[in-house]
């Protein structure tokens, strides 16, 4: 049976997963991210504002009348909130707005959450340093300041004491932010879990993914599945499918971050969506599940609800190449880090002629490569190895990022 979706934003590989589904995409790009060269894969492509409500709805009336489609889905944070607007306009089903919006809000599902008694952090929003400063003079330091609608890493700071705050803070006004969230800060290792829902109170487990970081918060390493104890497990499980419950989502993949600390599992955010950072691939290698594929599959009603998740097979892990800032005049190794013991990817996100820059979000990172193994040790000591056989030979070295830390100390 044919069928039609209107996707917002997507990569070529997801126009792909598309029409091996027997899927006709209709495409939404956003002007920062208009590429004609999509327009062969789509049977149309629209390029709107998607936090222009307005400008959003009027292209989705005009192709649902032209071209009736299943399902309003995206695939990426930004066009979340407009496609579940599109479903709601037509009751073409999906996530609410209400859900989507709330796990947008940090402030707001922190709220909701510690108002259940699930999951329970202190947190507060603040409009400046003084309340920073109160929040930790009343919970205590170590804290996390951090957007309340954000992603990638992008301005999580951690205080350790009130000679951080103004630290903490300039990061917020450099990125034109008013308001903040500020929370106790969770001790322990970190974790996320891929869940996919075939309707209200029909959640299952994808995978638990294990999670390395940077001191600034930026991951740099995930391995599939995370290697912790059973017991830990039932917990996990327990606090995403009441999280997920609590909020609303009912339709497709989610993607929630959790802290393993000495008091229990504590939820960090949560989205209506699959995990970034390549998780998908990993959560592939293990599961057999293309988690996007399946989204769209499920959107549009060619597969069925699963009586169970699919289970694990191997390990699978991604690791993050994190080189010194400056310029590339060269990249080696690539073919050698290819050609290592289970690896299956190696992926470069900068080319001669780029600049590397201080690692302050996700979107820094030179490149990845991914391995898979029988068990998660192994994977995730395959994918270090092959990565250092990759060298970043730099022209010269860029000392912007020490310049500016060290006026702001």
């Amino acid at each position: 049976m044919s069928s039609r979706v209107l996707l917002f934003g997507g990569s070529r590989q997801t126009m792909r997963r598309a029409h091996d589904l027997g899927i006709e995409p209709l495409l939404l790009q956003r002007p920062t991210d208009h590429d004609e060269s999509y327009r062969p894969l789509v049977a149309e492509l629209r390029v709107v504002d998607y936090d222009d409500t307005a400008e959003v709805l009027a292209a989705a009336r005009d192709l649902h009348r032209r071209l009736p489609f299943d399902r309003a889905v995206s695939v990426t944070e930004a066009g979340m909130l407009a496609a579940a607007r599109v479903n709601e306009l037509f009751g073409l089903g999906g996530n609410p707005v209400s859900s989507v919006r709330l796990l947008k809000d940090k402030a707001r599902m922190r709220g909701l959450l510690n108002g259940l008694g699930l999951s329970p952090v202190a947190a507060a929003v603040v409009t400046g340093q003084d309340g920073i400063r109160r929040f930790g003079a009343e919970h205590g330091f170590p804290v996390i300041v951090k957007p309340v609608d954000a992603s990638a890493s992008v301005g999580v700071s951690r205080v350790d004491g009130p000679e951080d705050v103004a630290s903490a803070w300039s990061v917020a006004e450099g990125l034109g932010l008013r308001r903040m969230l500020v929370e106790e800060y969770l001790s322990g290792p970190e974790i996320s879990v891929e869940a996919f829902s075939f309707g209200p109170g029909r959640h299952h487990i994808v995978a638990l993914t294990a999670k390395t970081t940077l001191p600034n918060f930026v991951e740099v390493g995930h391995v599939v599945p995370a290697p912790v104890p059973e017991d830990a497990v039932l917990a996990i499980t327990g606090q995403v499918t009441a999280l997920l419950n609590a909020v609303g989502h009912r339709d497709g993949p989610s993607h929630t971050e959790l802290k393993l600390t000495s008091a229990g599992p504590r939820i960090v955010e949560s989205h209506n969506r699959q995990g970034g950072d390549r998780i998908t691939d990993l959560v592939e290698l293990v599961h057999g599940v293309d988690v996007i594929k399946h989204g769209l599959a499920w959107a549009t009603r060619k597969v069925e609800p699963w009586a169970a998740a699919p289970t694990a097979r191997g390990a699978a892990a991604i690791h993050f190449m994190t080189p010194p800032p400056g310029a590339v005049g060269a990249i080696t190794g690539v073919d050698e880090a290819r050609a290592q013991p289970g690896v299956v990817g190696v992926y470069l996100d900068v080319a001669p002629g780029d600049t590397i820059r201080e690692v302050r979000s996700s979107r820094d990172r030179a490149g990845s490569v991914v391995a898979r193994a029988a068990d998660a040790a192994t994977a995730t000591d395959l994918a270090a190895r092959a990565a250092e056989r990759i060298r970043f030979q730099q022209t010269s070295p860029d000392w912007s990022g020490l310049v500016r830390d060290a006026a702001a100390s």
